[in-house]
């Protein structure tokens, strides 16, 4: 899973080094997929995209959702997700459930 960013080598979640990363935090590089997180196809593969802090060199996933006037923009630690795809897809319903029954 390729870290967020304008180019260069940057190190991913598992201390490995990913080679030059494209942009792809563009505007039309994005959609809302089913379950109303916003998704890309950037990197030809449905992957979480994960951001680099700099400052602190700590990578997180970043998940964005979606709901009528809603998005919120959620930065999970890498670090604290074990297993994961999987962990990501369980904070995924978890919001779906609480944002939809919320509103």
């Amino acid at each position: 899973m390729p870290p967020l960013g304008s180019g260069g080598t940057l190190p991913s979640g598992n201390g490995s080094s990913t080679g030059r990363v494209i942009r792809p935090l563009q505007h039309d590089k994005w959609s809302k997929g089913k379950d109303g997180f916003l998704v890309t196809d950037i990197w030809g593969l449905d992957a979480t995209p994960t951001i680099l802090i700099q400052k602190t060199q700590e990578s997180f996933y970043l998940l964005t959702y979606q709901y009528k006037s809603l998005t919120l923009v959620l930065l999970v630690p890498i670090a604290a997700i074990v297993n994961g795809e999987l962990d990501i897809s369980f904070v995924k319903q978890q919001v779906i459930e609480n944002v939809s029954s919320s509103l």
